[in-house]
């Protein structure tokens, strides 16, 4: 796992750290024999199985608190993509109910400024432009809009 051969990952001091976790554990069986009336000798099966049984629990609690901060990191990456796609999806719902309320009206306005008759056509999509005047159908200083019949 790591390359070093000093400090907090050498063999030297993982060989320690057994020997603790060993030396510690045979104290506690010993201790639990005297209390009981028994002799205070354990045995090499008995020791060999209560340091599996901690290596095992230390192991489950290590795993247990991975997959707890797993599963906060997760529903802490959906709560943002949540956030990103609502603010997403407000700002399309304003894009899409805006032009649909002002598109007609900047037409007509700049219709209006190009010589739209606002008394014939009060607002916005009342009104069409007449393709005659675009292939020259009709004399030059008529009114060339027309209005809507649908």
């Amino acid at each position: 796992m790591y390359e070093a051969c000093i400090g907090k990952y050498s063999s030297k001091q993982a060989n320690k750290e057994r020997r603790k976790l060993v030396d510690k554990i045979r104290a506690e069986i010993s201790e639990r024999h005297l209390k009981a009336g028994e002799p205070g000798v354990v045995t090499e099966k008995e020791l060999t199985k209560a340091v599996h049984q901690s290596v095992l629990d230390a192991y489950k609690e290590k795993r247990n608190r991975h997959v707890l901060q797993d599963t906060f990191a997760v529903f802490r990456y959906l709560y943002e993509y949540s956030k990103s796609c609502d603010k997403k999806a407000r700002a399309l719902f304003f894009k899409k109910v805006v032009g649909k309320t002002f598109r007609g009206w900047s037409e007509w306005t700049y219709v209006v400024g190009v010589g739209l008759d606002r008394r014939r056509w009060s607002g916005p999509r009342k009104y069409e432009v007449c393709t005659f005047a675009q292939h020259g159908g009709e004399p030059k200083g008529t009114n060339t809009l027309r209005a809507n019949t649908h």
